[in-house]
């Protein structure tokens, strides 16, 4: 069956058990899953994007992401994902970093490290992703920074690099109306993918079976597939797909699932001692409608001298403590949405009880082309670090069965220990640094890092970043997908997910998800070109 007309369907519109066709279908309307459909645009191809769920939240709708924690706690599993077009970049804070040099690396010190691509194979594409992102082309580092006070390091020990934030972070709101009126591009909603079904011989894929919160079944089949569900729910549909490899699809080496990563951060309380120095080197600022936030870095001959992972820092002010702020801006999301009427009066007075702090704050924001939050209470240096890829730190299938009928995912979250080191080393110099250079002072008592790995302290503040679970490399028996995120031994079945790292570096994935989305565009565009 074809549609005559592309369009944003809901799958409660179709006949049951309709079979769809088109030349690519895209599971997942995240950033992943909109970045390679406008690729398509105008072009020849028939595009449809499986989305399982509306186009605003329901509760209903999120039921299969419900998972069982049996290893460290995490949050991000639960409260960073959601079924919904636009997927989590209807949750995000629209953050972009690219991953750095040292990133792609074989590092002696780094067990599993080494990806089979280099990072200037992803130059041009990290400039596209910007523009998709409508976010300027700069270097992330110093030289493109917007002010002329500089952080002056020893360079031999930390680098400063910046990272952008998009002033549309909801990719739905961003590119909705554009995919509404692409003229061969088919957004099917509430359309869960159960499994994706081989061919007998198991070299590719063949359809996807679909089904609704109601029970509607059908199917699409379409010439090439890909997956854009996020870390953890790419491995679980990986795993769920097992009508012809029993194992699941791309798991003949038992590696689908395995070298789960995040971001694990601390964050501890600093002083500043000189605010002409300590503003300027780790405050984040707006420069036309983007903010900006700085990041101190160890360099690359500090890891390697001290064989450390890659660690991020940045300066922040923890805005739970700032009822005033925090209120004011409740009361602008609740009228942006239409939302939570009821509450208004007592934001309200919450925020008019200190309307010094009200002023202030708006002064930091439309003068001074700050973040609200800057100067407002106790100032943190908040440390995330790369997690060194672990073959225990896996998603696996549970017992349990959603809402529609699929067993649910078991992420068992486990770190070797070298995060815990690698952030005590780095905080150490950063602490011996501040104080030389007369910035801050910071407080290493309070650094509780021992331990955090096996959940004392209450463990890690996860960063909600799903990396790992489907990591590319050239052999197929220690990785799932090949340095084109194609799955091995299937050749129409692709990947776009950080899922595809084999290593994570400290910056936000999307930017280079998106990068990566861009060249599997390209790889197909070539393949239906023959």
């Amino acid at each position: 069956m074809q549609l005559n007309t592309p369009m944003i369907l809901d799958i409660i519109e179709l006949p049951s058990d309709s079979s769809l066709s088109f030349d690519i279908c895209i599971i997942g309307s995240g950033a992943a899953g909109i970045a390679i459909s406008r690729e398509f645009i105008n072009t020849k191809q028939n595009v449809v994007i499986l989305e399982g769920g509306g186009k605003d939240y329901e509760q209903i709708s999120q039921d299969p992401y419900q998972s069982e924690v049996i290893g460290l706690a995490h949050g991000g599993i639960h409260q960073a994902r959601a079924r919904i077009v636009g997927g989590t970049t209807t949750l995000w804070a629209g953050q972009a970093l690219p991953l750095w040099n040292i990133d792609f690396h074989h590092r002696e010190w780094v067990n599993y490290s080494g990806w089979p691509i280099a990072k200037e194979q992803l130059a041009d594409y990290y400039q596209r992703a910007e523009t998709v992102m409508q976010i300027p082309h700069v270097t992330y580092d110093l030289a493109t920074w917007p002010l002329e006070n500089q952080p002056k390091y020893n360079q031999n020990t930390f680098t400063s690099y910046f990272s952008q934030f998009t002033s549309t972070p909801n990719f739905s709101q961003k590119y909705y109306s554009e995919l509404k009126n692409a003229p061969n591009i088919t957004l099917l909603t509430h359309a869960n993918v159960l499994s994706l079904e081989p061919t007998v011989d198991a070299t590719s894929i063949s359809k996807v079976l679909v089904r609704s919160m109601s029970g509607k079944n059908i199917q699409v089949n379409a010439k090439f597939f890909i997956i854009c569900c996020g870390g953890i729910e790419s491995a679980r549909l990986l795993l769920l797909s097992d009508s012809v490899e029993t194992a699941g699809i791309g798991n003949r080496y038992d590696n689908v699932g395995r070298f789960f990563q995040d971001h694990p951060g601390v964050g501890i309380p600093i002083s500043p001692i000189n605010r002409n120095i300590f503003n300027p080197w780790c405050n984040g600022l707006f420069r036309k409608n983007i903010k900006h936030a700085l990041k101190i870095v160890p360099s690359e001959i500090f890891q390697e001298k001290h064989q450390i992972l890659h660690v991020g820092a940045e300066v922040y002010y923890p805005t739970e403590q700032d009822t005033t702020v925090m209120a004011a801006k409740e009361i602008l999301k609740s009228l942006r949405s239409f939302t939570d009427w009821k509450s208004l009066p007592q934001k309200t007075f919450t925020v008019f009880k200190n309307p010094v702090r009200l002023i202030s704050a708006m002064y930091s924001y439309y003068v001074l082309k700050q973040p609200v939050s800057i100067g407002s209470t106790q100032p943190y240096i908040g440390m995330g670090v790369e997690q060194e890829p672990n073959p225990k730190s896996r998603i696996t299938l549970s017992r349990e069965v959603d809402c529609l009928g699929k067993r649910r995912s078991v992420l068992d979250w486990q770190l070797t220990g070298k995060e815990d080191r690698s952030i005590e080393v780095f905080v150490d110099a950063l602490a011996k640094e501040w104080k030389l250079l007369n910035v801050a002072n910071i407080d290493l008592d309070n650094l509780q890092i021992r331990g955090r790995s096996k959940g004392e302290y209450g463990g890690y503040v996860d960063s909600a970043h799903h990396i790992g679970t489907t990591r590319m490399g050239n052999d197929p028996k220690t990785s799932v997908v090949d340095a084109d995120c194609r799955v091995h031994g299937y050749n129409n079945l692709y990947i776009g997910s950080s899922s595809v790292f084999p290593t994570g570096g400290f910056s936000n994935p999307t930017l280079t998800i998106i990068a990566l989305c861009l060249r599997i565009a390209d790889k197909i565009k070539l393949a239906l070109s023959i």
